[in-house]
């Protein structure tokens, strides 16, 4: 692929010499993927590139694929969701089964009034 056909935030070829020898670029499913030979450990070419992708909105890491390294680059998530919906129905859920178990435990009747579950 040529370095035009990247997209602007994509790490230039000339940004990885020196820890990594890239000989293709590609795209594939929104992922940048760099082709070539590592010419240092994995965790230097990662802590050296980490800050380069990161400051172009990717995460980066390091695979093998098909018996040649790669560095995957993937477009990060910065979007907040908003309140975190799941995690407070889990929790007024786990409190909810946790005086329910116990109104049981202690034979507290709860048919006849829901809110001597408390008592438990």
């Amino acid at each position: 692929m040529a370095q035009a056909d990247l997209p602007e935030t994509a790490p230039p070829r000339n940004e990885l010499d020196g820890l990594f020898s890239v000989y293709e670029i590609r795209i594939r499913e929104g992922q940048l993927r760099y082709y070539g030979e590592p010419l240092a450990s994995r965790q230097q070419i990662l802590e050296s590139f980490w800050p380069v992708f990161r400051d172009r909105g990717y995460e980066v890491s390091l695979t093998t694929e098909l018996g040649e390294h790669a560095l995957v680059a993937e477009p990060r998530q910065t979007e907040s969701s908003g309140l975190p919906w799941v995690n407070i129905l889990l929790a007024v859920a786990t409190v909810g089964t946790t005086l329910f178990a116990g109104a049981q435990w202690y034979h507290i009747s709860i048919a006849s009034s829901p809110l001597n579950v408390i008592d438990a």
